[in-house]
């Protein structure tokens, strides 16, 4: 069985659940998305323990089931980064909701060159760090502003590191999935704990005091 899936299904989960929970008690879009993105994520990793499991090799199918979902989180992922953009601003300045679903627009973009390997994953690499680049511009003014969102921060840096690791470490490869798949769901864990800490209710659309 390939345990690092399984621990990272039952982390994506958890981590979905609570960023429901900060939805409900928020109403921010940026929480929506987020558990979106982690149930999508809990739901491929859950399909890749149970073919470990059959001790299959990933059909055709399944693979490509396991490639667009990937996709498919990270355009999710960044409008919630666009939402959480959009909230941080008073609300005159804020643009329309509507724009927050743009990123839906990298699906389209990936259609166009999913038969090209190495486009591809040049663009996967680019959308993956531009998501990083805007977390930790965001929550670094945040975390600067109020210590509050320390541990945020520094879940999102553990991220940064598991994109390091993910796409410049030449690692076997069977170890290689071990490492980021750890990484990531320590990031998740440090991530939910920070948002857990903050007050959610009276804080979650507001940006923390100048």
């Amino acid at each position: 069985m390939e345990w690092s899936s399984f621990i990272l299904t039952i982390i994506s989960f958890y981590g979905a659940y609570r960023c429901y929970s900060f939805y409900r008690l928020s109403g921010s879009l940026k929480y929506s998305g987020f558990s979106i993105s982690l149930l999508i994520l809990g739901i491929i990793q859950l399909s890749l323990t149970i073919e470990s499991l059959l001790s299959e090799e990933l059909t055709i199918y399944a693979a490509t089931v396991v490639e667009w979902g990937h996709i498919v989180t990270l355009a999710i992922l960044l409008g919630a980064l666009a939402s959480f953009i959009r909230d941080s601003k008073p609300y005159f300045a804020q643009f329309p909701k509507a724009y927050i679903g743009l990123p839906l627009l990298i699906v389209i973009s990936y259609v166009l060159v999913k038969d090209t390997y190495a486009i591809k994953e040049w663009l996967i690499s680019i959308y993956q760090g531009g998501a990083l680049l805007v977390a930790l511009l965001m929550y670094g003014v945040y975390t600067y502003r109020s210590q509050d969102y320390a541990l945020v921060i520094t879940g999102i840096l553990v991220f940064l590191i598991t994109y390091l690791v993910f796409w410049f470490v030449p690692i076997n490869s069977n170890s290689l999935n071990v490492i980021w798949k750890l990484l990531l769901g320590l990031g998740i864990i440090i991530t939910v704990l920070g948002y857990d800490r903050l007050d959610i209710s009276k804080s979650g659309l507001k940006s923390p005091a100048k």
